[in-house]
């Protein structure tokens, strides 16, 4: 009889947490509360918006920022490019190291980043300061797109995975295209200035929101324990590895 109730218990908990695996903070918190799955589900939407508000919010302002820099509108477009491959190179790097020392740090670090960058836009004396802070503000963004992907895999498998991808997936399928609209009405309102500003203001959100309610999704047993470097070995093994460079048919 008490083996039964255990595991009527034990049901009811994963059903409250959709299922959640592991001995993380993050399984716990989703197993011992069922209304957190949905505070879970927002702030993986919020996150990966940034790898889409990073470029295409400020596109509008483009004009209105070259006239202030007096630079070439090719030179101004170079901001865009920039944040585009600091998404990428970001992505590459802090993947090991969120593999390391867990996914938390890398999410509040690279955030923060995040917001420091967007600051930092509005104070640069010139188009080269600023595209170097386009850069690191990708990286920054980075980690909020990647993490909202690697976060759901530490804590669920299978079918309770696949449903929350596609939740998260199904509504952040807004953000490319409210991105634009939002960054020309902030344009218009405050000028290119106010563009950053509100990603700045954004972003701080979420590092307040995630600082104090996230929990840490991969527990320490789970996270390498050899040198970091050598997770970058996985790279070359990877690219050395025929089928990713096959295109179907």
């Amino acid at each position: 009889m008490d083996t039964q109730n255990k595991s009527t218990q034990s049901v009811g908990s994963q059903g409250s947490g959709r299922g959640a695996i592991g001995d993380s903070r993050l399984t716990k918190a989703l197993n011992g509360n069922g209304k957190y799955y949905w505070f879970m589900v927002l702030n993986m939407v919020l996150l990966s918006m940034l790898g889409s508000f990073v470029n295409d919010m400020y596109t509008p302002a483009l004009p209105a920022m070259c006239r202030f820099f007096d630079c070439s509108v090719s030179l101004g477009q170079m901001g865009l490019t920039m944040g585009i491959i600091g998404l990428g190179l970001g992505q590459f790097i802090l993947g090991p190291v969120s593999d390391k020392f867990g996914r938390k740090k890398v999410l509040i670090g690279s955030v923060g980043l995040f917001v420091v960058m967007a600051v930092a836009s509005i104070f640069s004396p010139n188009i080269h300061i600023f595209n170097l802070c386009r850069l690191l503000q990708g990286v920054g963004a980075s980690g909020g797109y990647f993490l909202a992907r690697t976060i759901p895999t530490d804590v669920f498998a299978g079918r309770n995975l696949a449903k929350l991808m596609a939740l998260v997936g199904a509504i952040n399928g807004i953000a490319p295209a409210s991105a634009p609209v939002i960054g020309g009405f902030s344009a218009h309102a405050w000028g290119w200035k106010g563009v950053f500003l509100l990603l700045a203001a954004f972003a701080f959100l979420l590092l307040l929101l995630n600082s104090l309610r996230m929990k840490e999704s991969l527990a320490p047993d789970k996270r390498l324990a050899t040198s970091f470097w050598r997770s970058f070995g996985g790279y070359v093994t990877l690219l050395k590895t025929s089928h990713i460079w096959c295109i179907p048919g």
